[in-house]
Parts: structure tokens; C-alpha cells; sequence
């Protein structure tokens, strides 16, 4: 297991109790003598009388849960949930060959009645709820019902199955344990809120096992959405910040492929245009346009990590350089870091 998993383990087992107010508590499964059959952990509901007054997923844990955590590079597909409901399975002949062996000690089966099979329920928590779980519910295969925002009943079998999407949960404190699971914006808003209900430094702690993606980068380096308020914006670019002092390489890789991209997208409206003017006319201009908006990009990053103006005669500049010039003003920031006459 990946050490981001790792993180969701450790925030479930922080924070279980305290934002549940004991209600529930989270551990880590006892080994089975089945083989590699353990799921990621089991929730138990402590006070069932304080759970039923907290959000969903809180108020549909009856007794036991058993907890499967997909982070975004695990998989989340049919066969996905099938070794999940096996591994339920095995945990739950366990638990009645060990009855079994109780009744045999006591010599009797009247004070040990075999639990129902509600009492051990399924949960799997991801960013999202995926398509085909809608499209098989769509077949009939189950009834797919909502007892919450981002919290999906999977009616079907003979114990409770839920799949929680952490990006459709609201942000509430007592579901932080699921929200960190989140991905894309949906993390990035995570991210903002829990550092301003948290602290910076709580964030920063999580943001140092969260993996970047482009999809991160881009949305944290966007300064057009005008849904931010300040406060967050400055908050979004401390994340920023902390993301590229503990991975570089990886901040500059991921530059590195935004500007692949922009080059692609170049070529592509450099071949539309050239297929009137000349097919290589096009390629070469296409290409030279994709170069230069991977490095308006880039240097409009460096000039937001660095808290480098950009002043509107800098913009306009930006706007009509040529890639050498542009290139050259990268290297310059940094090299320097500052923006030099």
C-alpha cells in the first residue's frame, strides 16, 4: 500500500473519535486465517445514539463497518468491489466459526445466537461514485438509493453495502475522515476550507503525502476564478508553495507536461489553420504558438510561487513576446528570482 493510503488510514484513525464525539471508532482488522483477505480497517459504532444525529455516512453505521479506502490510483471497477465483498465474506465466517467454537466451550447455542447479517456492513470510500456502479442500477442489478450527499446505498445483497464520493460530501467537520479522500478542485477546496477551520499547519502535514497531479497544479495556479475569495486565494498559494518546496522535480515535471500540451494544442490549431495556407505552413505556426503558451504558463507560475508582480505592462509584454524572449525571461526568474529590467 501506498503511502498516500497510509495518510487516510492514520486521519481515520485520528479522527474518528473526536469528530464523532465516540461515537464510532475506528481499527485496524485482526488477521485471518484465510490468506490476504484484510480490508483497510473497521469502523464500530461505540454510541449509536450519537451517530444517528451526525451526517451521512456517520448515521448509517449500525454496528460494524468494514472500510475499503480507493485512492485515485486504486482501482475502482467491478472486479474492485467484488474482491471488497469477498474479503466481507471471509471476515464474517470468521467471526461465526468462532461462535462456533464459544457454543462448543459452553456447551450450548441459547446465550450465543449467530449476529444478522446486517451486523457487518460494507463501506467503500472513494473520490467519486464510478459510472458503472449507475449503469448496473440503471440494469436492475440494485437498487442504488441516497441517504445523504455523496453517500450511495447499494441495495442488493444481504448486508448494507455503501459507497461513499468524497467530492459530492458537503464540508463538514465530522467528515473530514472521508473527505481526504477527495481529488481535483473538489481536494483543492478541501484543501482551502480545512486550513482555514484547521490551520495551516494541519494541511501542510496532509499536503506532504498528498500526491500532485496536473489537474492539482492547474487548479491551484488558476487565478481567473473569480469563486475565490482572497483570504482563500492566499490560502491556495501557501499550498502551492508547500506542494513545490517538497516535490521540485515533480513541480517541474508537471510544467514540464503542461507545456507538452500546450504545444499539442498549438500543433492541432496550427494543422486547422494550415489546411487553408499550407499544411507546413501550419505545423511550423501551430508549433511556435504551442511553445509559446506552454511558456506564457510557466512563467506566469514562477511569477505567482515567487509573489513576482505581474504588472499590466509585464502582461502586455507577455502577450506579444516570442518564445526565445519568453524562455529567456524563465530562466532569468529562476535564476534570480526576480523580474530584472
Amino acid at each position: 500500500m501506498g503511502r498516500p493510503e497510509q495518510r487516510v488510514k492514520r486521519c481515520l484513525a485520528e479522527e474518528t473519535r473526536a469528530v464523532t464525539g465516540g461515537g464510532a471508532l475506528w481499527s485496524l482488522p485482526e488477521a485471518l486465517p484465510v490468506g490476504e483477505l484484510l480490508p483497510d480497517g473497521v469502523l464500530t459504532a461505540v454510541l449509536r445514539a450519537v451517530l444517528v444525529g451526525l451526517p451521512p455516512p456517520w448515521n448509517q453505521l449500525e454496528e460494524q463497518a468494514q472500510v475499503e479506502l480507493k485512492t485515485p490510483s486504486d482501482h475502482s471497477d467491478r472486479a474492485a468491489l467484488a474482491r471488497a465483498i469477498h474479503r466481507r465474506e471471509a471476515a464474517w465466517t470468521a467471526r461465526l466459526e468462532e461462535l462456533r467454537e464459544q457454543r462448543r466451550a459452553v456447551k450450548g447455542t441459547g446465550a450465543l445466537p449467530d449476529p444478522p447479517e446486517g451486523a457487518l456492513a460494507l463501506w467503500l470510500v472513494a473520490a467519486r461514485l464510478p459510472r458503472w456502479v449507475q449503469e448496473d442500477a440503471r440494469l436492475g442489478l440494485w437498487a442504488l438509493l441516497a441517504p445523504g450527499s455523496g453517500v450511495w446505498s447499494m441495495v442488493r445483497t444481504r448486508f448494507p453495502v455503501l459507497w461513499v464520493s468524497a467530492n459530492d460530501l458537503p464540508l463538514e467537520p465530522t467528515l473530514i475522515p472521508f473527505l481526504v479522500l477527495r481529488s481535483g478542485r473538489p481536494l483543492v477546496e478541501f484543501l482551502v476550507w480545512v486550513a482555514e477551520l484547521r490551520g495551516v499547519n494541519w494541511t501542510t502535514d496532509f499536503i506532504r503525502e498528498t500526491p500532485m497531479t496536473t489537474e492539482l497544479l492547474q487548479t491551484l495556479q488558476d487565478e481567473r476564478d473569480d469563486t475565490w475569495r482572497e483570504e482563500q486565494r492566499v490560502l491556495k498559494r501557501e499550498i502551492l508553495k508547500t506542494w513545490i518546496e517538497k516535490t521540485p522535480d515533480l513541480y517541474a515535471e508537471l510544467l514540464g507536461k503542461g507545456r507538452e500540451e500546450g504545444l499539442e494544442e498549438g500543433r492541432e490549431e496550427g494543422r486547422e489553420e494550415g489546411r487553408e495556407k499550407g499544411r507546413e505552413e501550419g505545423r511550423e505556426e501551430g508549433r511556435e504558438e504551442g511553445r509559446e503558451e506552454g511558456l506564457r504558463a510557466a512563467l506566469e507560475a514562477l511569477c505567482e510561487v515567487l509573489v513576482v508582480e505581474l504588472t499590466e505592462e509585464r502582461r502586455k509584454w507577455m502577450a506579444t513576446a516570442r518564445s526565445e524572449a519568453l524562455e529567456g525571461r524563465v530562466l532569468q526568474l529562476r535564476r534570480t528570482r526576480r523580474w530584472e529590467p
